[in-house]
Parts: C-alpha cells; sequence; structure tokens
C-alpha cells in the first residue's frame, strides 16, 4: 500500500513537471528598458514612418542591484513603448507567440522562422539587430513593407531574409499589462527548445515507474 501511494504521488509530480515544460506563467517586473539604436522605414495600412528596432534589453532593480531580465524584439508594430526608467514599473506576462496582436494569427511555420532569426540575432552587432527587427516584423506583418536607409543594413535585411533558418520551438512572448496610457508593445524572446521525444519520455515515465511497483506488488504477493 506505502508503495502504491509513493508511486502514485511521484507519477503526479513528473506529470506537473512535464505540463510546466511549455508553461511560462510568472510575471516579470520591469523598470527600465533600453534599445539598440537604429531605424527602419515601415509604411502600411494605417502605420507609416520612421520606427525605432532592434535588440531590447528589460531590467529590474533587484536587491539594489540593476539586474537584466530578458532581452528580446518587438513583435508589436501597432503599440509603443517607452524608452528609458518606466514609472510605474511595468508587468510584463509570459506566453508563446501565436498572433501578431494586430488581429491576425501566426504559425508554427512562421513562428518557427522567428524563434530562429532571434536566437540568432540576440547579442550580436547593432547592424545585425536592427537587420533581425526587419526580418522578423516582415514575417508578421506581410501587409508592411520594411526598409532602411543605410546601404550596409539593407543590404544585411535582404541577406537574412534568404538565409531564414527554422527551430521547432515557439517564442516566448512578453505582453505588458495595459498602462494608464494605453497597451504597450509586445515582445518575444527565444524561446525554450523541448523536443518531442523528450518531452514524450517524461509524460510516460510515471506510468512505466506505476507499472513496475504494480509488478513487484503482485510478485510479492
Amino acid at each position: 500500500m506505502n508503495i502504491t501511494r509513493a508511486s502514485i504521488a511521484f507519477a503526479a509530480v513528473l506529470s506537473l513537471l512535464a505540463f510546466s515544460q511549455s508553461a511560462y506563467a510568472t510575471p516579470i517586473t520591469i523598470d527600465k528598458v533600453t534599445m539598440s539604436a537604429g531605424v527602419l522605414q515601415v509604411t502600411g495600412p494605417g502605420i507609416t514612418g520612421t520606427y525605432r528596432g532592434g535588440q531590447s534589453d528589460f531590467y529590474d532593480t533587484v536587491n539594489g542591484v540593476e539586474t537584466l531580465m530578458f532581452s528580446a524584439f518587438c513583435v508589436d508594430l501597432y503599440h509603443t513603448m517607452k524608452i528609458g526608467v518606466e514609472s510605474p514599473v511595468l508587468i510584463f506576462d509570459t506566453g508563446t507567440l501565436t498572433e501578431n496582436f494586430n488581429g491576425l494569427g501566426v504559425s508554427n511555420e512562421v513562428a518557427f522562422k522567428i524563434d530562429w532569426l532571434i536566437a540568432n540575432g540576440i547579442n550580436t552587432t547593432p547592424l545585425q539587430e536592427l537587420a533581425t527587427q526587419a526580418v522578423i516584423w516582415r514575417l508578421l506583418f506581410p501587409e508592411v513593407t520594411v526598409t532602411s536607409n543605410n546601404a550596409s543594413i539593407e543590404a544585411a535585411i535582404d541577406d537574412l531574409n534568404g538565409n531564414i533558418g527554422s527551430i521547432s520551438s515557439l517564442p516566448i512572448t512578453y505582453l505588458p499589462r495595459e498602462e494608464p496610457w494605453g497597451q504597450p508593445q509586445a515582445f518575444a524572446g527565444p524561446g525554450t527548445q523541448v523536443s518531442e521525444a523528450s518531452t514524450m519520455l517524461i509524460m510516460l515515465l510515471p506510468f512505466g515507474i506505476l507499472f513496475a511497483y504494480r509488478k513487484r506488488i503482485v510478485a510479492i504477493a
């Protein structure tokens, strides 16, 4: 009886662990946002002008120390984000990239490409980060034209656009809760890569343990 109860409890813990592999539910507090320098020309329905883009870094003061909480790229052209010290602080909820925050869903095929772009563009150079941002926006907003007036940046955009890879994981999204002045922009960082085989192994392990203990009890009886 004790062995059976222990095995069931252990199985429940492992099943919970398997579920938590794909859950990003902990809110993140942010009191400062920085963004790499660089601008892109954006033209589309209701959205035309010069937009700042590239890698953004999000900080919070932890025990008196300014601490980097996450780095990400913008996945939301239709809202705004204040750069600098945030007062009041921003509260970000996390999830996975399934929409472009303007009414259009994002397929896994597109999301996998964006995850590849983020993983290969984060913490590189300002030029590469700006090119990464441009291609991400092109994928998410097919009705929008994204270019640069800088020939070197435009060449980097074209090169990256023609050589996009894919990673079988969804980017993590960071969506700030609505502030009095409106809904801030959503951002995305590299997703957690958990292969289907390893996930299935974790999920099946509790059943294997239960079967082993049941077989042992029957043998003793």
